[in-house]
């Protein structure tokens, strides 16, 4: 979304030293360019963008490790405590104040957890829908997938075989748009998008192609 965003505002009026700035971002390291007299339209979706897709998560998240908390250790005082200090004290509130994918990757992933470990629906729904949470999680922030793996290989080790592949239906369900995304643009179902990034709107490690 932020790509997009900046990516229609005009990636050369960015460059330009005379209407744009460079503002750094101590706890990314790195400095991207803002647009000193951006449009009221560009900033308000940039507001509310972030809210919806960082600050809500991030909320959400809180809220999710405090249940599951609870439910591990039976103790309200600590696992309250548990929650603020995730939610104040840890990279979840930095990430929280900007409009990246990492957050609702996370909440994304966590909520398929409870899911999968404390939902009190059928087990084929359960299932099913954990995958789904999972796979998203990874369609927005490839980083997911490896916590995923590790998790699908507990669930074919312990649980019941059977339901399990709902799970992996579930999966396949939600990846399958970005597999025919990497297929369709870049011929390779499994590609990263963040070598294309532009590097005049991403002055950091991406866009290298």
């Amino acid at each position: 979304p932020i790509y997009l965003l900046a990516k229609n505002y005009k990636a050369n009026a960015l460059k330009s030293s005379q209407s744009s700035v460079l503002v750094p971002y101590p706890q990314f390291n790195t400095t991207v360019f803002v647009e000193r007299n951006e449009p009221d339209e560009l900033r308000y979706t940039r507001i509310f963008g972030t809210i919806i897709l960082s600050s809500l998560p991030g909320c959400l998240i809180t809220l999710l490790v405090y249940k599951l908390s609870f439910l591990i250790i039976k103790e309200k005082r600590l696992s309250i405590l548990t929650a603020v200090v995730m939610g104040l004290s840890s990279i979840l509130f930095p990430y929280s104040t900007v409009m990246m994918g990492n957050t609702l990757s996370t909440f994304l992933w966590l909520t398929g957890f409870y899911l999968l470990n404390f939902s009190k629906s059928e087990n084929c729904k359960r299932f099913l829908l954990s995958g789904i949470f999972m796979g998203t999680s990874v369609m927005v922030d490839y980083l997911a997938i490896f916590p995923t793996l590790f998790l699908a290989i507990l669930i074919l080790e312990y649980r019941n075989v059977k339901n399990s592949w709902f799970f992996f239906v579930g999966l396949g369900i939600s990846v399958l748009p970005l597999v025919i995304y990497n297929l369709a643009n870049f011929s390779n179902p499994i590609f990263v998008p963040y070598n294309y990034m532009d590097p005049a709107i991403f002055p950091c490690n991406y866009g290298k192609r």
